[in-house]
């Protein structure tokens, strides 16, 4: 018969050997890395949170080599200080998937389902922010993080690592998290000017693209004002004309096609803004793709509707000439919208672990 000391002291043994991962420790490593303690220039909303929608975070592998066969117990988001306002309390109906990505950040894909390989869910619940009030940077601490603690714990064998979140918000919750930003930025120059009914209008200018989403692998969200009850359209091309081709022959006077398009790209959304305007949302993809650095496109408007025909002005924009930095990539979706990659702009992202 054996001894009933030896046996306890076997099951203790061994309790210590398979872990009890609720009585240990847990340690966070944050990424991008270094953001671990300071705080990052900008902020983001979470799916519930901010918004009702989903998305997928893409870390490195480069950047978790020290988590390989670690369990990973749960994820933390800490508040925006940049801006010091006040954090609301609040709920959300959340689900939290780990899994491995199939693509690395840079050639992340505008499609949830092509970047995940056998993702399942960590965590499925309500996810609590809680009031939070500060006037400069707080750290990873009480009350000014979100928690959400897995169960089951998910064990990470190496690869690039997906974090899938979706999220429904009952109800307006004001609680940016910090986010981190690129150094690489592309530019823009606007040519040209616009016509038809917007053009003596409160609008500085009727087509926008931002600088920093100007990266190779990233989604370019442009945005075009349009006439009310006018349909948009955006042309792309890799030049302008020589000289402007003048519309007014066409019925659209003070009018002028600048570029030399070869695609014509249809809004991806459409929204109302002031009583005169619409806004017609329209997404480039730029591929990963390192011969794409320093390229630069052209980019206009063009609308047809009651008011007649009309222009925007034209928007030359070159791609940054390096790569990006962050070793994240997150892709974004608001309520059924089409997904967004972006590499410029990322959640600070605290893992926690045994």
């Amino acid at each position: 018969m054996s001894h009933p000391t030896k046996i306890l002291f076997g099951v203790a043994i061994a309790s210590v050997m398979l872990g009890d991962l609720g009585s240990r420790a847990q340690t966070l490593d944050v990424v991008p890395s270094p953001a671990a303690d300071q705080e990052q220039p900008s902020a983001i909303s979470l799916p519930g949170l901010g918004f009702s929608g989903r998305m997928q975070i893409i870390v490195d592998a480069s950047q978790l080599v020290s988590l390989t066969g670690r369990h990973l117990t749960g994820i933390e988001f800490r508040r925006d200080t940049s801006r010091p306002f006040d954090h609301e309390s609040g709920t959300a109906s959340v689900t939290v998937r780990l899994g491995t990505a199939s693509t690395a950040p840079l050639g992340a894909h505008a499609d949830f389902s092509a970047n995940s390989i056998g993702a399942s869910v960590v965590y499925q619940g309500t996810v609590t922010s809680d009031a939070s009030s500060v006037g400069s940077y707080a750290g990873w601490v009480s009350p000014h993080v979100i928690r959400i603690d897995f169960s089951p714990s998910y064990t990470y064998s190496g690869g690039h690592l997906l974090v899938d979140i979706e999220g429904n918000s009952t109800a307006h919750v004001w609680w940016p998290v910090d986010a981190a930003v690129d150094s690489a930025s592309g530019s823009t120059l606007v040519l040209g000017s616009d016509c038809g009914p917007l053009s003596a209008s409160h609008l500085a200018h009727t087509i926008s693209v931002s600088e920093q989403q100007l990266l190779v692998g990233s989604t370019v969200v442009v945005t075009s004002f349009v006439p009310a009850l006018s349909a948009g359209m955006l042309l792309f091309g890799l030049t302008t004309l020589s000289v402007p081709f003048d519309l007014g022959a066409i019925g659209a006077p003070g009018c002028s096609l600048i570029v030399d398009p070869i695609a014509l790209l249809q809004p991806r959304m459409i929204g109302a803004s002031q009583a005169a305007e619409t806004i017609a949302e329209f997404h480039l993809g730029l591929p990963a793709d390192v011969g794409l650095l320093g390229a630069s496109f052209v980019l206009q408007g063009i609308s047809v509707g009651a008011s007649g025909l009309s222009t925007s002005e034209a928007v030359g924009c070159q791609v940054a000439p390096t790569l990006p930095s962050l070793g994240c990539a997150s892709v974004t979706a608001e309520g059924n919208g089409a997904p967004t990659v972006s590499l410029h702009l990322v959640p600070v992202l605290g893992i926690l672990h045994d």
